[in-house]
């Protein structure tokens, strides 16, 4: 009985692994077919694209070889967000109040902010245009 129920452990533990081992091929081989995709995408030029998205709208930056893509800043954005939202609602809730008694109508009793937020989703940039200095 002993022997029967080692083996049997070794059989599960065996399946488990090979399991293990297989899911992780599917993944790596997934992650190779993503990147292929991507590389290929890249080397696209605005009329590629447009020709494989059909009428999806497509952001300026690839329409438009003067924008710029934005996903380092969109990515420093993300990174900052957090701590600029609780810098800027903290200033929000301590002054905001004292403005807007100070700048209220004469007929306004009273006027009071009692909680402000600026959101947990950082906002999204998805094109920058740089223009020379002097020009519209």
């Amino acid at each position: 009985m002993g022997v029967h129920l080692i083996h049997s452990w070794r059989l599960l533990l065996l399946c488990c692994r090979r399991y293990r081992f297989q899911a992780t091929l599917h993944r790596a081989g997934r992650r190779n077919k993503q990147r292929q995709v991507a590389e290929a995408l890249q080397n696209m030029d605005a009329e590629e694209l447009s020709d494989l998205m059909g009428d999806t709208q497509l952001p300026a930056w690839a329409t438009m070889p003067d924008f710029e893509r934005t996903k380092w800043m969109n990515r420093m954005i993300r990174q900052i967000y957090p701590h600029l939202a609780r810098m800027v609602s903290t200033w929000a809730n301590e002054n905001v109040d004292t403005l807007l008694k100070e700048n209220a109508p004469g007929w306004v009793r009273s006027i009071r902010m009692t909680h402000f937020s600026m959101g947990s989703s950082a906002p999204q940039v998805t094109g920058v245009k740089v223009r020379p200095a002097g020009t519209a």
